[in-house]
């Protein structure tokens, strides 16, 4: 009787220890998903907060704080748990975290929407005599692949061609090469501040405003006559940020871009004849030096090209800019410094990354615009 009583007491226990472990799983389980449902609407308020904190000091003070510059140059990547914050308002129907949707959406539609949107085509890519496609190209100084430079020059197909960190070894080439273009203009140099276009119809160098301290070298600028209008090609690199562990001079090349920016924009200004503008900004569409250029001229890609355009940096040359740590490059291309403006003369029939060579840092852009009639 008592052996009975003790086999039971032992197969009550036995039954009793997982529904005890499986109980005290449940009440951990449990305890955290409380913990989330109840922390999950206040940390999508602060992230909707942070954003709205970012908007507001990049409108007061735009790059006039090196960590600015940083954020603004990445800006699009704060806006990745816009993938996800969706599903999950959709799931907790809270107020809070609809709310907080509203203000990243708009954010994100402000900021980067306009290049996701359909593009109306104002022209055929065929349209004879009133139309021209040109490009700008960071070829990158110390990139001795001339041949695949070449090729990619060649595959582009379009009329003028602004070139930046142009070498004079590549100069040759361009002039030995490329019978296509028979109208060049270079100032090779070895280092970044070579620069050069070369084109299909006749160019003439025209006068640049007189400044010790132009752009990053003495902007190229020429003349090109299409349809007996008259116009002006402007090709500009800025001064670059240099090392992201350099804060003081990442402060300091701010303000230079900002003050080559403004010069960009009064010669603009000063001038009657329609205008291109294109090259190497070293500046995101976010900062300063960027909507200084934007207020006096309009960007191709924001207003014909689709997706993010993302042209920097790419390329595993020797003397390229991509960051690498512990000997692991960064993925490429990650923000857009290379651009394509033009004045209210013209109007943009479409903007595309043009054929890369495989080994610059910087990837192409072209566009092709179209000379607006007179009413």
């Amino acid at each position: 009787m008592i052996q009975c009583q003790i086999i039971r007491f032992i197969r009550l226990t036995e039954l009793t220890k997982p529904m005890n472990n499986n109980t005290t799983h449940n009440n951990f389980h449990s305890f955290w998903q409380k913990v989330i449902h109840f922390t999950l609407p206040y940390l999508t308020g602060l992230y909707a907060g942070g954003l709205l904190g970012w908007a507001a000091l990049n409108t007061l003070y735009p790059d006039r704080r090196w960590w600015l510059y940083l954020i603004n140059s990445f800006a699009i990547y704060l806006f990745l748990p816009l993938l996800v914050l969706p599903f999950y308002a959709i799931s907790r129907r809270s107020f809070k975290v609809w709310a907080s949707l509203v203000v990243v959406f708009g954010l994100w539609v402000y900021y980067f929407g306009g290049t996701f949107l359909p593009k109306q085509v104002f022209a055929s890519d065929q349209t004879e005599g009133s139309s021209i496609r040109v490009m700008t190209y960071n070829v990158l100084a110390s990139n001795r692949q001339y041949d695949e430079i070449i090729n990619a020059l060649r595959k582009s197909d379009v009329d003028l061609i602004a070139i930046q960190e142009l070498n004079p070894e590549l100069a040759q080439y361009l002039k030995s090469e490329l019978e296509e273009y028979p109208y060049q203009i270079l100032q090779p140099k070895w280092s970044a501040a070579g620069i050069g276009i070369i084109s299909r119809y006749p160019i003439q160098k025209a006068a640049a405003p007189s400044s010790d301290r132009f752009w990053r070298n003495d902007a190229l600028i020429v003349e090109l006559t299409l349809d007996n209008t008259t116009f002006t090609v402007i090709n500009f690199h800025t001064i670059s940020p240099g090392s992201i562990s350099n804060t003081d001079y990442l402060k300091k090349s701010a303000s230079e871009r900002e003050k080559q920016s403004r010069m960009i924009a009064e010669y603009v200004r000063n001038t009657s004849q329609p205008i291109i503008a294109l090259g190497d900004l070293n500046s995101s569409g976010q900062s300063l030096a960027y909507r200084i250029v934007n207020a006096a001229l309009t960007d191709a890609w924001r207003t014909s090209g689709w997706g993010i355009g993302h042209t920097f940096p790419g390329g595993s040359t020797p003397g390229n800019s991509r960051p690498s740590f512990g000997g692991v490059s960064v993925p490429p291309w990650l923000t857009r410094i290379d651009y394509i403006f033009y004045s209210d003369d013209w109007q943009a029939n479409r903007a595309w990354l043009a054929p890369w060579d495989g080994y610059s840092d910087h990837r192409p852009v072209a566009a092709q615009l179209t000379l607006k009639t007179a009413p």
